[in-house]
């Protein structure tokens, strides 16, 4: 039952309908719900009463008995649909009751009283018209002409209201009636309840005392200000679908009262002409409800919600009620003993007396003085209350008693109805005699051991536990069922254990699995504990706190989840480390994708479980990826080369493995392993790529030979050059540039190269195809720059190429006719074509009559015939667009140590000139900055800028005039737009280190103003050098993945975020975990590996103020550092020792001894000791120990050495030191 509050009670007052909240209707009608502003006064009217709370001796059921009794609201409701005063003509269809109309008022909301016009269908209160108001929601006042649709009361109107109906669809009108209730009554605490009507919007309650009816007046709250209206205090009666029944609360409905505080509670009777004061004590009322719907649909041109009509339901059956009667004195008090049977365990201590308590309760105070003299009996004190109540016995509860343990305390009372009591001639409470009760010193609580806590099942919804323990509920001892994931059980942190409690092993002994963590292991232990109140102790006040026993024994529990399943298994790419194989699913952060490769077409039948018993197939695999971010978050599974052991044709399946972890730390075994049924068979080639090789910075001394692979495996790259009639090897390494130098000029030159890799597990090494390819030494680079020269032209210009005999224009469009598919991956060809050859005197070409709108790409090639055939040179490939409307294509942007930007970019032939506008951060729009008159002008510097926190940012539109008829018209092409912030310094000083472990520390010096530093890698020595503006640019590097320790993590290690990297050294690593397996799975997909050659440069980063400016960038960056060389390797060979030469004519023989472990040797040789030496021989076999050098000159001195070389574990050459310098004369 619903909670009331002290005071005096209050005569039943009308009753009120109540709200319905909206239950299942057709879709093209909705019923209306009920308004926020009903959903919150009922708890406003609450609020109200918010005193302090005393129990009220009625009945109970509860585990105390307690009952609370409502004092008289003070606030005030309001937004009700009013109530139409005394109107004197005829009432027609109203909600409500008109009696003696004297004039005709029809389809109003509220109670008509007294009308003496016409009034239709008003909602709200229409006081005195005196003018027309026409279709208003509120209150109209003082009209005296029509009033038509109103909202509101209609207080006496003085003439004719014109009918106009609201407007609604025809879906409202075929609205179904609401079935008629059944009503029922709890008489002990006055709640009325009836079943809910699926779909009603809310219930109206009728009371009646046999003469008059009440329900209409109380439906609706009042408008705002109207100080004569009553209201109620519960007006709203709301059920949902969850609920088998609603209840209205008499003690609730009962309450009326007006804003005005001073006014009395009344009903206007116009029968009697007199004001009815209902619910007298002792007389008796009878009850009804009906449910009510309101249809809402939808306008069909606006779409807003359009409310219809109400369509009630019948009366329910009535149901009686009598009002309790007045207070009485009560006498001869008695003390009857101390029941412990009543409350089930708890000391309830009973009364008796002499009294029929009708109405309110019997009110109790105590003290330990018998004349009460140190009480205050004008305030409500800590020692008094009412008396409670159980199988009609009034009793004082135990814990009224705890204050007076082991003393005498002295008990009076009273029979008070709120503020209404009897009184003696002072004014005070009207007491009984007073008793004395002798009340038993408290037990010392004990809180006994719990043992043996067991598991007793486990089922579909948690975990179940019993345990050995006596606990005894009347004394309040109950338990704790403890869990964490620690251990330690810490009352704090992260792992801060939580419980469940109750008060015997039959209560609570169960863990849900929606309040664990899936697949952690959980420790849980039982623990009793005892309540102890609050105490003073050695002349020291004790809060009240629980008393805990031993815990018990410790179990450990688990919530498996489910095992995730993928499908749909494909390979997407082939890549130069392995096969990337995509798949359709889902994993759970503690799962894995398993991988099983086979030779064969078949897989064995125990391949799952060979490894775990120690046994191993020739040609068949099983390893596990626990990397989720590789394997689930991109839906991608890489399988490295390495795991396949050599080149072939491979079978691959995969499934999910699910690691539990284990409730037992000594017991990790297989069996908490789960796995998902296997994915399709993919069949995959593991191939050696094949090598590309060209050439770059060529001169008449030396070639750069730029080398790649297609997709298949590759470790690095065998170059080697003819010499004569046989190949020479260049190198063997993991670098994909190559610099040959002394060269002569005008030669040609052959050179070939091949993709290598090695099996690190085995030591083999594989290698692909020989790739061949010529260059002769002439010339230089070839740089070609192409701009639009009109609408349908396109100029282009190179550097003049010493020795050319001529060049070729090749063109080609942006749109290619040709396109296919290779490797899963979209690659569109674009086909170039020779437009032109010119003669060595032309460097520019003019290329007309192209398509408008269109985009080209051009490169030029010099030629020169070097043995009757062409050797070329080529130049870098460049575009234009000849669409006016395209983007301004930036060709630079350098920013100079001062922080001023210098920008060019290509000149827009049909354009007249160029806009430079500068971005307003307070307004976000581009203001003039300069404006440049001519076409060929392309370029400009900006300002630098000296806040970090606001860079400028510009952009850059090309602008030609022309005219619309006689209007001048300007059109703009679209932005290329150019940010500048301050001048961020490229890191220097970088180093980079191989650590014993494999790992490389990367350091550089701190840059001012920066906020954190990227560090990237790359196995390309490739890059270029900007002389003005002193930076370096290397293509082709990543970021490496930073980690920090973490003792808490798997691996040891923390992935951190990029701009965590605040110090000025990060270690590139490797970072490993066992899988389900206890193999060693690589984390870091990006670790160094063992005998490759990496550099390492840095960037500084400043973060950007894109929050606060608009178009500027998140961060911005410094230009790259000077990279650092590393190499991983454990490779490690002893110098040639021994080393012996002697000349002879036309030769020089070099002799040494071998050398442990050595797979070949190089020869060096320079005409001075500390000059600088060349290879001049190489020697593929490290049992050989000699060579002959035939390229000596006679008469001229020469100093050799020797070192040797093997492959390191990526199949790269590696070297000893070199030898001592031997010094002989040639003949």
């Amino acid at each position: 039952m619903r909670k009331s509050v002290n005071g005096l009670k209050r005569p039943l007052a009308m009753a009120l309908a109540a709200a319905l909240m909206i239950t299942a209707v057709p879709a093209d009608v909705a019923f209306a719900a009920p308004s926020e502003q009903e959903a919150v006064e009922t708890a406003d009217e609450t609020a109200v009463f918010d005193e302090e709370l005393e129990e009220a001796a009625v009945p109970d059921e509860t585990a105390d008995g307690s009952e609370e009794e409502a004092t008289e609201p003070t606030e005030e409701v309001t937004d009700t649909e009013g109530e139409a005063k005394e109107p004197t003509g005829e009432v027609t269809d109203t909600e409500g009751e008109a009696k003696e109309p004297t004039g005709e008022v029809t389809d109003t909301e509220g109670e008509a009283k007294e009308p003496t016009g016409e009034v239709t269908d008003t909602e709200g209160e229409a006081k005195e018209p005196t003018g027309e108001v026409t279709d208003t929601e509120g209150e109209a006042a003082e009209s005296t002409e029509e009033v038509t649709d109103t909202e509101g009361e209609a207080a006496e109107p003085t003439k004719e209201t014109v009918v106009t109906e609201k407007e609604t669809v025809e879906a409202s009108k075929s609205a179904e009636k609401p079935t008629r209730l059944t009503l029922s009554i709890d008489e002990r605490d006055g709640e009325l309840r009836w079943t809910p009507y699926a779909g009603a919007q809310k219930y109206e309650i009728k009371v009646t005392d046999g003469v008059y009816e009440y329900y209409e007046d109380i439906i609706d709250v009042s408008k705002e200000g109207e100080a004569e209206k009553l209201e109620a205090q519960y007006y709203s009666v709301s059920s949902s679908s969850n609920r088998d029944s609603v209840t209205a609360y008499i003690s609730e409905l009962k309450y009326l009262r007006a804003k005005d505080p001073n006014k009395a509670e009344f009903v206007y009777n116009t029968e009697k002409g007199s004001y009815v004061y209902p619910n007298v004590p002792g007389t008796s009322y009878t009850y009804s409800v009906r449910a009510v719907n309101q249809i809402v649909t939808k306008d069909p041109a606006t779409g807003a919600d359009v409310y219809g009509d109400y369509v009630r339901g019948d009366w329910s059956n009535a149901v009686s009620y009598q009002e309790p009667g007045t207070v009485v004195q009560i006498t001869d008090l008695k003390y009857v003993g101390c029941d412990k049977e009543l409350l089930n365990g708890e000391d309830a201590y009973v009364v008796s007396f002499s009294a029929n308590i009708t109405n309110g309760s019997v009110y109790a105070e105590l003290s330990k003085d018998r004349t009460f003299a140190n009480e205050n009996y004008e305030e409500s004190m800590p020692q008094s209350g009412y008396l409670r109540m159980r199988n009609n016995k009034y009793y004082l509860p135990e814990s009224w008693m705890r204050d007076y343990a082991g003393s005498t305390v002295f008990v009076r009372v009273y029979n008070r109805d709120g503020d209404n009591y009897l009184k003696d001639q002072a004014g005070k409470p009207l007491y009984s005699d007073v008793i004395s009760i002798a009340v038993p010193a408290e037990e010392k609580p004990v809180a006994p051991a719990i043992k043996n806590l067991k598991i007793e099942k486990e089922d579909s919804s948690g975990y179940v536990f019993t345990f050995d323990a006596a606990l005894d509920e009347k004394k309040d001892q109950q338990f704790e069922l403890q869990y964490s994931k620690d251990a330690a059980f810490p009352k704090e942190g992260e792992n801060a254990y939580k419980y469940v409690s109750g008060s015997s092993r039959d209560d609570s002994l169960r863990i849900y699995y929606d309040d664990i963590d899936a697949d952690a292991v959980y420790h849980v232990r039982a623990v009793s504990r005892v309540w102890v109140d609050g105490h003073e102790e050695n002349g020291q006040w004790v809060d009240g706190a629980y008393l805990y026993g031993t815990p018990s024994n410790t179990v450990q529990i688990i919530r498996k989840s489910a095992v995730s399943t993928i499908s749909k298994l494909a390979l997407k790419e082939t890549t130069q480390s392995g096969f990337v194989l995509g798949y359709s699913g889902k994993l759970a952060e503690n799962e894995e994708i398993e991988v099983q490769v086979s030779s064969k077409k078949s897989f064995p039948a125990d391949i799952d479980t060979a490894l775990v018993n120690g046994k191993v197939y020739s040609y068949a695999k099983t390893f596990t990826l626990n990397s989720v971010n590789d394997g689930d978050t991109a839906k991608k599974i890489m399988v490295d080369y390495s795991e396949l052991g050599k080149p072939g044709t491979y079978y691959v399946r995969a499934r999910v493995i699910k690691t539990y972890p284990s409730a037992d730390a000594k017991n990790d075994t297989m069996e908490n392993y789960a796995f998902s049924s296997y994915t399709n068979v993919v069949k995959v080639k593991m191939q050696v790529s094949d090598a590309t090789i060209t050439s770059k910075d060529v001169t008449s001394k030396s070639v750069t030979l730029v080398m790649g692979a297609e997709d298949g495996v590759a470790g690095g790259y065998e170059l080697q050059k003819k010499v004569g009639k046989s190949w020479k090897r260049l190198a063997r390494t993991t670098d994909d540039n190559y610099v040959d130098s002394g060269l002569e000029k005008d030669v040609k030159y052959s050179y070939r190269a091949r993709v290598f890799w090695r099996n690190n597990a085995t030591g083999k090494t594989y290698n692909g195809e020989w790739t061949y390819f010529s260059v002769t030494t002439w010339g230089a680079n070839l740089t070609l720059t192409a701009e639009s020269a009109s609408a349908t032209s396109a100029k282009l210009s190179w550097n003049k190429i010493s020795g050319a005999e001529g060049y070729e224009v090749y063109r080609m469009e942006s749109h290619s006719p040709s396109s296919k598919q290779e490797n899963y991956k979209e690659n569109i060809y674009h086909k170039y074509q020779l437009i032109k050859t010119l003669s060595s005197s032309k460097t520019t070409y003019t290329d007309k009559k192209l398509s408008k709108n269109e985009e080209y790409y051009y490169y030029v090639r010099a030629y020169k015939t070097v043995d009757g055939k062409k050797s070329y040179i080529q130049s870098n490939e460049d575009g234009v667009a000849l669409k006016f409307g395209a983007s301004i294509v930036l060709t630079s942007q350098e920013q100079a140590s001062n922080g001023k930007v210098t920008v060019t970019w290509k000149k827009v032939a049909s354009a007249k000139g160029y806009y430079v506008e500068k971005l307003d951060t307070k307004t976000g729009k581009y203001k003039k900055y300069k404006k440049i008159t001519k076409n060929k002008t392309t370029k400009i510097t900006l300002p630098a800028v000296k806040d970090p926190e606001k860079p400028e940012t510009y952009r850059i539109r090309a602008y030609k005039d022309s005219k619309n008829g006689s209007t001048k018209v300007t059109e703009y092409s679209d932005a290329a737009k150019v940010t500048v912030n301050v001048y961020l310094k490229a890191p220097t000083s970088v180093k980079a280190v191989a650590q014993d472990d494999g790992s490389v520390k990367v350091s550089w010096k701190k840059v001012k103003g920066a906020d954190y530093y990227v560090v990237y890698r790359t196995t390309s020595s490739s890059y270029t050098y900007n002389k003005s503006s002193k930076k370096y640019t290397y293509t082709n590097g990543t970021p490496i993945n930073v980690y920090k320790a973490d003792s808490a993590s798997t691996t040891g290690y923390t992935l951190l975020d990029a701009e965590d990297v605040k110090g000025t050294s990060v270690v590139d690593r490797s970072v490993k975990k066992k899988n389900a397996r206890n193999e060693e799975i690589e984390q870091n997909r990006t670790a160094p590996r063992p005998g490759y050659t990496y550099y390492y440069y840095v960037v500084a980063v400043k973060k950007g103020a894109a929050e606060q400016y608009v178009d500027s960038e998140d961060t911005y960056s410094s230009a790259h550092s000077k990279a650092a060389k590393a190499v991983v390797t454990n490779a490690s060979l002893s110098a040639p020792k021994s080393v012996k030469v002697k000349a002879a004519k036309s030769k020089v023989t070099v002799s040494w001894k071998a050398v442990t472990d050595a797979e070949g040797y190089e020869v060096l040789r320079a005409t001075k000791k500390n000059g600088t030496y060349e290879v001049v021989g190489t020697v593929d076999k490290g049992t050989t120990k000699k060579y002959v050098d035939k390229t000596a000159e006679a008469g001229k001195t020469y100093y050799y050495k020797v070192r040797s070389v093997k492959a390191n574990e990526a199949g790269a050459d590696s070297y000893s030191v070199d030898s001592s310098a031997k010094k002989v004369k040639a003949k």
